[in-house]
């Protein structure tokens, strides 16, 4: 059932696909290496889970740090690591961690189910997509998988296929045993670890795929784990679409005895069209480079011997053909580091409400059996919103941020109802400031501010003359008391607070005729001043000095008389004028008067000048915070603009942002847990102060947007 406020129908993009994770295992361990190839060959996805090696102090190569970010997993598996090292791992990467003994049970890996629950109706459409090139029959029965079985010491065979353990390759079903010496096989059938990609998907990618040549892995009999282990998280990262690599590992001292691997590796260069700088990479960690040449001839290959490629790809889009080319030199590595995302989608118009929308939707995957799966939801009514943990939960009370939208955990179904509501921006910053602080409120400022904020008006601030024509007409009351106790207090004189109370408690509201506030060198013009007065802000009428009780009064337009008169004494009077007629004055309501001589202006200008920048921002125009310390502090501005959250100070001189002021300003924004601090000033900000506040940002790791009279006010 929908409720609350309609927001309109929005289009929803939903991606199924499982949670996936990376196996931690000892350096140099091929124990750990193929347990961890076990479990992968029964998890959807498994072939894209990377294998990382770590050594005893908990230490990561470069390179498969690398594998890590972009295989983006959301689990670590400590297989066999030592005591403390995966800890470690964990730790720096901020990632979690599980044993591989719960696997199944505990942790966001357990989220995915086994490659045959997943419904086998697409598995010929996949073998096809992933370019096998058998004999007819090889792939025309999609339900039957090479596995290696004969020999489970093969570890380039057991890496190439993937394997079960001893005790459950018999129950799995449609599994093809095949031997290391039979290319067939490996070549030609989709394998167990194909078949764990069925129905799985990728649906963002950035900074690739590349187009990229047949890679051709080659591993040695004596020390064959780093390649195994490098090409199977080169395997990993393969693209899931159009972008099709042809990859293959192969055992150097094996191939020459398969028969007609030259016609197979031929059927695969001459079958593919694109922009890559030669055909084939034959390329290996052990393997020497004279044996790779060799192998090269071998299948009648050519070498490209211009200069190494600058670029992984060039203009080519003409079918490839003989004499055929390769090289040994380029590292396949390279063709993989790109961004992308997991999952299979599907979009759907719905109907958006305030408190609560359904999502309904068919799954796109189909499933044959129980079993778990992540799922997103992403739309752009959820763009508003800063990625906070908090926020989600306001949103779907099981969901967390996941990319661009929000992910939950669930059982494998053929139709889902996710119940979401969209908050509030007001209810969205006060959940961030009760995650930020012990308690909050209002300050003096912001009470007034937040009264004029929710005006659509408030941008109008931004106009030429607008601002100025404003602090014109204010009433300086507080300016006028602080001058006044300067005043006396420099020259030695005692106050006299009670005749302070007396003038300017009584102090009325400043009027001024357009001749007397019009400044061309501020911009202030009839049209700025009429605005005030369009927008509510400012009233026009007359003004009447009584000669009887001497007070002068401002009389609205609507309330003159054919016969003026003091609206004190009741005296006959006359309205001001001049020769040509009479004169028309002009003064701030009550309000804005007031929050002008407050200075809460500056801070509305700075509200106008990020509204003008998203229209989803919502900012509370000073707050009073206090942590869970018991330190109290105010800030100027706090809440969200732009899917992000932010704090900051505003001031009218920019003299006052001296560089212990700024620390103070931006080290509050950290403790508010702000994305971005704002720095604003009705003033221009020389380069100095700007560039002392982006080093003291950079420091405290918080973003920076700078707000000065170039944006605030465009008439100076």
């Amino acid at each position: 059932m929908q409720s609350g406020e309609y927001l309109g129908q929005e289009n929803f993009q939903i991606a199924i696909g499982p949670a996936r994770v990376a196996y931690l295992v000892r350096h140099g361990s091929e124990d750990g290496y193929k347990r961890a190839i076990q479990e992968a060959c029964k998890r959807w996805g498994g072939v894209t889970e990377p294998i990382i090696p770590v050594s005893d102090d908990g230490e990561i190569d470069d390179r498969w740090r690398d594998v890590l970010e972009f295989a983006e997993v959301d689990e670590l598996v400590d297989v066999d690591c030592s005591t403390g090292s995966a800890q470690a791992i964990s730790g720096l990467l901020g990632s979690p961690l599980e044993s591989i003994v719960n696997i199944d049970s505990a942790g966001p890996g357990r989220f995915t189910c086994h490659p045959l629950i997943v419904s086998q109706e697409d598995q010929q459409s996949a073998s096809s997509s992933m370019g096998y090139f058998g004999e007819p029959g090889a792939i025309r029965n999609s339900r039957y998988y090479a596995e290696s079985t004969r020999d489970s010491e093969t570890l380039w065979a057991i890496t190439a296929a993937g394997t079960f353990a001893s005790d459950s390759a018999g129950s799995q079903g449609w599994i093809v045993p095949m031997s290391p010496d039979q290319s067939y096989g490996f070549m030609s059938y989709p394998t167990v670890l194909d078949r764990s990609t069925s129905q799985f998907g990728q649906y963002w990618s950035e900074g690739g795929p590349q187009p990229s040549p047949a890679i051709f892995w080659l591993c040695g009999k004596d020390h064959p784990l780093q390649d195994c282990l490098s090409y199977w998280n080169f395997r990993a990262l393969r693209p899931f679409g159009p972008e099709y690599i042809p990859m293959f590992l192969l055992p150097v001292e094996e191939v020459g005895n398969w028969l007609e691997l030259k016609k197979r590796v031929h059927e695969v260069l001459c079958s593919r069209f694109g922009g890559f700088p030669v055909d084939a990479i034959l390329y290996s960690h052990e393997v020497q480079p004279d044996q790779l040449h060799e192998i090269a001839r071998s299948w009648d290959l050519v070498e490209d011997a211009s200069d190494p490629p600058k670029g992984l790809s060039v203009s080519r889009l003409a079918p490839r053909t003989q004499p055929f080319t390769y090289r040994i030199d380029i590292d396949p590595m390279t063709y993989m580091y790109w961004h992308r995302r997991y999952g299979v989608t599907t979009r759907v118009p719905i109907q958006v409400f305030r408190d609560k929308t359904s999502v309904a939707f068919n799954s796109p995957v189909h499933f044959a059996g129980q079993g778990f799966l992540k799922l997103n939801v992403a739309s752009d009514v959820l763009s508003p919103f800063p990625r906070r943990a908090s926020v989600a939960l306001l949103i779907q009370p099981e969901s967390r941020w996941h990319n661009d939208g929000i992910e939950l955990y669930q059982p494998a179904l053929s139709n889902y109802e996710i119940d979401i509501c969209v908050p509030q921006l007001s209810e969205v910053v006060e959940t961030l400031l009760a995650e930020a602080t012990d308690s909050h409120c209002l300050s003096d400022k912001g009470r007034m501010g937040q009264s004029i904020t929710p005006s659509r008006k408030l941008d109008r601030l931004l106009d030429p003359g607008v601002f100025e024509a404003i602090r014109s007409l204010t009433t300086p009351r507080k300016e006028h008391v602080v001058e006044t106790l300067k005043e006396r207090v420099s020259t030695g004189t005692q106050p006299d607070y009670r005749r302070l109370a007396s003038e300017f408690g009584r102090l009325e509201r400043k009027s001024q005729c357009a001749s007397e506030l019009m400044n061309p060198k501020r911009q202030i013009t009839v049209s700025s001043i009429e605005a005030l007065v369009g927008l509510g802000w400012a009233e026009r009428g007359c003004r009447i000095v009584c000669n009887r009780c001497s007070v002068t009064s401002f009389v609205l337009f609507r309330d003159t008389t054919p016969s003026a008169s003091c609206p004190g004494c009741e005296s006959s009077e006359q309205y001001d004028s001049s020769p040509t007629g009479i004169t028309t004055y002009y003064r701030l309501n009550s309000l804005i008067d007031l929050a002008s001589d407050q200075g809460v202006l500056p801070h509305l200008l700075a509200i106008a000048a990020l509204r003008k920048g998203s229209s989803d921002t919502f900012i509370l125009p000073g707050v009073d915070v206090t942590f869970d310390n018991g330190t109290k502090r105010e800030v100027d501005l706090f809440g969200v603009h732009g899917g992000k959250v932010i704090a900051g100070e505003v001031k009218t001189s920019a003299a006052e942002f001296t560089e212990e002021q700024i620390g103070r300003d931006i080290e509050l924004s950290k403790l508010l847990l702000a994305d971005v601090h704002v720095m604003a000033c009705t003033e221009a900000l020389n380069e100095e102060v700007k560039s002392t506040a982006n080093q003291i940002a950079q420091r405290c790791e918080v973003d920076l947007q700078i707000l000065d009279a170039t944006l605030l006010r465009p008439s100076s």
